[in-house]
Formats: structure tokens, sequence, C-alpha cells
């Protein structure tokens, strides 16, 4: 089986080892059995997102950040070239 890099960084953030080694970059406070993001540099902008499924798991999706372009938001971004 493969897994997306960012997939593997996914599972394993889930590890009491990791746990004790992340840092944290803002002052939200930290809740158990919500949705977490992860994202760093990897073959592009790495990103994937775990999700609570109510049950005591965790599903986790990755995705390549990098990979994105901001949406239009007003008639001068629709013109811009």
């Amino acid at each position: 089986m493969f897994l997306n890099d960012f997939e593997a960084i996914g599972y394993s953030v889930l590890s009491d080892q990791i746990q004790e080694g992340m840092i944290k970059v803002n002052d939200s406070l930290i809740s158990t059995h919500k949705n977490i993001s992860v994202f760093g540099p990897g073959t592009g902008l790495g990103t994937c997102l775990l999700t609570y499924d109510g049950s005591n798991q965790y599903n986790v999706y990755s995705s390549e950040g990098g990979h994105v372009e901001l949406s239009c938001i007003d008639s001068f971004d629709w013109n811009y070239k």
C-alpha cells in the first residue's frame, strides 16, 4: 500500500511520542476529539486534515496545498490578467 507523505504524517500525529514534540503555533485551547490540520514543506506544500468521526477514531485526508488557487471574490479579480 502507498501513502501520500502527509497522509503518513497525519496518522503519526496521533502518536503520543509525536505529540510531545509538537510546537503550538497560536494561543487557542487544545481540545481533544476536534479536527486537526497538518501542513508543511514536502514535495510541495503538503497538507492533511484529520477529522474526528465521533467513535474515538480519526479519518485522514491528504492534499497538496500548493496546488490550489484563490477564488475570485470581486470584479477586480475576474478582470485581472
